[in-house]
Formats: C-alpha cells, structure tokens, sequence
C-alpha cells in the first residue's frame, strides 16, 4: 500500500503539472488569541504594586511625618552636667523621617553613658519621639586609693563620689582597676560589693563601712560602732543572716559589745568595750549567748523537731 504524505507548510504548492488531492493538503492552523481574564488581572496587580511602591515612597518621604518633637525623661534623677550631656547625646536629623527613624541608633549613644542604666525609645506618630532615661542608683561609694566613686548594686561605677554622698563605704587597700561605667576588676573590690548588696535584703542592716584587707577579708562596721569580722566570702549569706539575728535578738548589743567575730559562724565570738576578769567573764557568757542564737535558728530550721532536741542538747 503506497504511503500518502502531507504537505507541509513549505510544500503546500503543488508540483507543476499536478494537483493536490484534498487528503493530501492540510489547512493552516488558527492563531491562538489571548485570555482576556487572565491578561486583566495581570494588568491589575501591576497597577496594585505601582500603587504600593507610590505610597511606601510618599510615607516614607513626607515632610508631614517628620520628627519635630523629642521628649526626654528621667532627667531629674541626674546632676545638672549629666543631664546637659544627656541631651546632647540625642543626636537626630533635622529632617528625620519618624518612620525610617532607627531606636537602636537613637539609643546607643545615650546607653553608653555611664549613668544611665536603661533606655527606653518610642515612637508616637505623626511627630514625636519619647526617650526615657533610667539613671543608676547609687548603693554605695568605693574608696580605693586610686580614687571615690559613686557605684550601684551591681558595683558599676556612675560618678566620682562627693565627701557627704551619705553612704555606706567600701574601703579597699588598694587600687580598684575600674572606669566609669564598668565593674571594678579587682576581687577585693568585687567582695565589698557583693557584701553590700547582701546587707541591704531582705532587712538592711545599718552598715557604715566595708573594709577589705588585702587578704580579701571583710569587716563590717555598723553604725552604732560594732565591728564585725566577716572574712572571705564563703558562706557571706549565713554570715549576713547570723547578723541580723543578734540584732533582732539584741538591738542594744553595742552598749556592752566592741567586735563581733563571725569567721567561723559556727562558733561565733564577740569582745566587750570594758577590760578586766569581770568583763572576760561578761564576755564569755555573751559569746554563749551568740552561740545560743545560731543553734535555736538552726534548729527552728530543722523539721519535725529534732533541730529542738539538738538545741537543748
């Protein structure tokens, strides 16, 4: 059976002298036309994201948002020159966009300042910025003999402390490696804060001084003059709570008490403002009282009564 080819697009004419039979010649296909649906939505989201870029440039750049107002506060918790310095620290662009404004810039200058503890920024359209300062607060002075400062519970330092700072002192033996706004390096000094920190929770003790021998060892000096031998700081939380016992237990304790010597916790000790046998004698019974108050704490602590049996033991 002889094959039948169709003629292709380049051979549609027939060969000169012969016809193309009906079967033999194949139409031209139609041209295929567009989805008028489809081509309009296209159309659409085009015109949508021209529309979104437009207003994105228009907020962007509209003078209407820009920053005209800066509200600053916390300031007076700060020393008039501290607070100068904090407001020039603000620095923006006079024409500042409140949208394309950065917090983090405007923060970081006023954070590194070594007063400041915290910094707060906020935007409030359409134009205006709220900053809000939190200053440290002082919990001590660090005397060193490389100078004051003015330190909080952490123990950074804030401010060269004045003589009448009206708080409690550490006084190092040496020098305190510090700059302001930092940690002091030294151990000695790292001591004198954490025993600081402690006297002030739950019930502040009535402290004067914290001195720190170069061996790192701690003494307290309250205020009604009773000097009390802490340490190293092994054990400074039982130490600081045996304290605030025998002040509870005697708040009087400085009319016939010099020193008390709590190195040892478990056998504390004190010494009396008089000398002679009678005030040994007076002493020695003062420090069976000390003792006493450690054991009836401890066993007040022990369940089921036995820290009781253990006490009258």
């Amino acid at each position: 059976m002889p094959l039948t080819l169709q003629a292709t697009r380049r051979d549609r004419r027939a060969p000169a002298g012969r016809s193309l039979s009906p079967i033999e010649y194949a139409p031209p296909r139609p041209r295929r036309r567009g989805n008028p649906l489809r081509t309009r939505r296209l159309a659409l989201w085009l015109l949508t994201l021209a529309l979104g870029v437009e207003c994105a440039a228009a907020v962007l750049t509209s003078p209407a948002l820009d920053i005209r107002e800066v509200r600053l506060t916390g300031l007076p918790e700060l020393l008039p020159v501290e607070s100068d310095a904090t407001r020039e620290a603000v620095v923006l662009d006079s024409r500042a966009n409140i949208v394309r404004a950065s917090t983090r810039t405007t923060a970081a200058p006023l954070a590194r300042l070594p007063w400041v503890e915290r910094v707060d920024v906020t935007k409030r359209p359409p134009n205006r910025l709220e900053v809000r300062i939190v200053a440290r607060r002082p919990a001590a002075v660090l005397a060193a003999s490389d100078g004051r400062w003015e330190v909080d519970e952490r123990g950074v330092l804030i401010r060269p402390a004045a003589r009448s700072a009206g708080l409690p002192v550490i006084a190092l033996a040496g020098p305190a490696e510090a700059e302001l706004g930092h940690s002091p390096r030294s151990s000695g000094a790292a001591a004198g804060v954490a025993a600081a920190s402690l006297a002030r929770v739950p019930e502040p003790l009535h402290v004067r001084k914290i001195e720190v021998d170069p061996a790192g060892d701690l003494c307290l000096n309250m205020n009604d003059g009773v000097r009390i031998r802490l340490g190293q700081t092994e054990e400074l939380s039982e130490k600081l709570a045996l304290v605030r016992r025998i002040y509870k237990s005697n708040p009087t304790i400085s009319a016939d008490v010099q020193s008390i010597d709590l190195r040892c916790p478990e056998v504390p000790a004190c010494a009396p403002r008089s000398a002679g046998e009678e005030a040994s004698q007076s002493a020695a019974r003062r420090t069976r009282r000390l003792q006493a108050t450690r054991t009836t704490s401890e066993s007040t602590a022990t369940p089921n009564g036995q820290g009781s049996e253990q006490g009258r033991r």
